[in-house]
């Protein structure tokens, strides 16, 4: 059993670790089986993203506890301090307590969807929103950029993909898109 210091991301299985990337699926306990793919290792180290943005805050935004526990490990990891929601009436009371300088959220969350999207804009129209959708919502695309979100993924999405759009958002470039 991992400590409760070591990162989330020890207590998901390793099934693909090589120079093309890193797979992971979530133990048959939790409510899905999930993959994340693919993040670049030169040796065992990941690619480090560079950036002066270090204890910037990111509200990570995830109903599936494993899922948002390797999110928060993807922000961490770039030295990000992180909040964390599970819904989207947590997430907007989040953002009103600890204003964070970026919303890492899924769509399909209790609460959640294009209306979510559209209030957390209209309150808090100077917070970047990347949003992630499941494999299969290619057609929500169009609507997440009208909706004002910086960066759109599909699950699954690859983490050095991740970690530079939040960086790019965070330098304040304006589409870190693809």
């Amino acid at each position: 059993m991992p400590r409760d210091d070591e990162p989330r991301a020890r207590k998901v299985m390793i099934f693909n670790r090589s120079k093309s990337g890193i797979g992971v699926v979530f133990p048959h306990g939790s409510k899905s089986v999930r993959s994340i793919h693919p993040h670049r290792w030169e040796g065992n180290e990941p690619v480090p993203v560079q950036h002066n943005h270090q204890g910037k805050l990111v509200l990570v935004v995830e109903a599936d506890g494993d899922l948002r526990g390797v999110l928060c490990d993807i922000v961490r990891e770039l030295e990000l301090a992180v909040a964390e929601a599970t819904d989207g009436n947590g997430a907007i009371q989040s953002i009103k307590d600890v204003r964070p300088h970026l919303v890492l959220t899924d769509l399909r969350i209790p609460g959640g969807g294009f209306e979510y999207v559209r209030t957390i804009r209209a309150l808090f129209p100077s917070c970047p929103i990347i949003l992630l959708a499941d494999l299969g919502d290619h057609h929500v695309k169009a609507e997440a950029l009208v909706c004002g979100v910086k960066a759109f993924f599909l699950k699954p999405a690859g983490f050095e993909d991740l970690q530079r759009a939040i960086i790019r958002i965070l330098d304040g470039e304006g589409n870190p898109h693809d």
